[in-house]
């Protein structure tokens, strides 16, 4: 089942033309792969999974209910909603739901309105369960400078990893599927520091990708480009993934870190620093470093050049309504 199953197909209408049966149907098959093709470059692939998911949820729900998913009642879809409020869903997640139900309905042809009672259940979730959710408190700079001087200057790799993670992690602030997915030939060491080009993000769905720079900070034991520099001569990696596992013996895996990785890497530390490992996640890096370039009136355009933000609005939810923004590290105290 490809990424795109849980949109209904739409029929293509035969046409008269001069080809043979066969001919045809070969070149039917052929424009169906080409079609399913581009449906799945459409949409990032996060972002196609969060619709598959809520796809899958509501028709094995309907399943359950015998209820008629497509197209859906008024009251199939309010009990359906009522149920993820019930059960404790976000409030993001379901109306997020309710835009794949219509999306759906659109491309299968079938009439689909914000009806007053669908209205009526959508303003209830959001009063019951809060428009804002919580998010993960900020690894801002001085907190990351306590995180890092906590870990030993030597040459054990398990310590040079991680300090290397923390201070590139939040001086580039990039996601951490970003991270993860960085090769070494997707950073060139140039005077002033590193440039890191990105091969493609979360907002570039057309996989144009992005450069950004890294350069040196201010003080050698907060450096992200040092940080780097010792991280690849003692893992003596060449090519390919730049974060990897370390196993118990010390020795650095050939595979590719995973992006849930950096999370736990991340809490650790944050226990190690005797705070509460579930107020943060990976993407507190990211946060932290938007929330100390806001609080020193960075510009916002300069913070959307580093994080790869199209607007202003996640900013302003990084930083919690405080009038804050970004720029390279030095500035920020490292």
């Amino acid at each position: 089942m490809n990424t795109d199953d849980w949109i209904e197909r739409v029929s293509i209408e035969e046409s008269v033309n001069t080809l043979s049966i066969q001919e045809i149907e070969q070149k039917k098959e052929l424009l169906r792969e080409v079609v399913q093709e581009i449906a799945k470059a459409s949409k990032s692939e996060n972002t196609k999974k969060a619709y598959r998911s809520d796809w899958n949820r509501y028709t094995t729900w309907c399943n359950q209910m015998q209820c008629i998913h497509l197209p859906a009642t008024d009251d199939t879809l309010s009990m359906y909603f009522a149920d993820m409020m019930m059960v404790g869903y976000k409030t993001s997640t379901i109306i997020r739901a309710l835009s794949t139900i219509q999306e759906a309905h659109r491309k299968a042809g079938h009439p689909f309105n914000a009806t007053p009672i669908l209205d009526s259940v959508v303003q209830g979730v959001k009063r019951l369960n809060g428009v804002k959710q919580k998010g993960k408190e900020p690894v801002k700079a001085d907190l990351l400078i306590q995180l890092v001087d906590q870990i030993p200057v030597d040459d054990d790799i398990l310590h040079v990893r991680d300090r290397f993670l923390l201070l590139f992690g939040w001086s580039s602030s990039m996601r951490r599927s970003e991270l993860v997915s960085l090769n070494v030939e997707d950073i060139q060491e140039e005077k002033a520091g590193l440039v890191v080009h990105l091969q493609k993000s979360k907002t570039d769905q057309e996989s144009i990708g992005r450069s950004i720079g890294i350069p040196f900070g201010q003080n050698p034991s907060t450096c992200p480009v040092l940080a780097y520099r010792k991280w690849m001569d003692l893992s003596g990696i060449s090519e390919g993934a730049v974060f990897r596992a370390v196993n118990r013996h010390r020795q650095v895996r050939t595979n590719r870190m995973n992006a849930e990785s950096i999370n736990t890497i991340l809490k650790k530390h944050i226990r190690a620093a005797g705070l509460k490992d579930e107020d943060f996640g990976a993407h507190s890096l990211r946060a932290g470093y938007v929330t100390t370039a806001r609080a020193m009136n960075v510009p916002d355009h300069v913070i959307q050049g580093q994080t790869g933000h199209t607007s202003t609005v996640m900013l302003d939810r990084y930083t919690r309504n405080n009038p804050l923004s970004k720029n390279n590290s030095p500035k920020l105290g490292l």
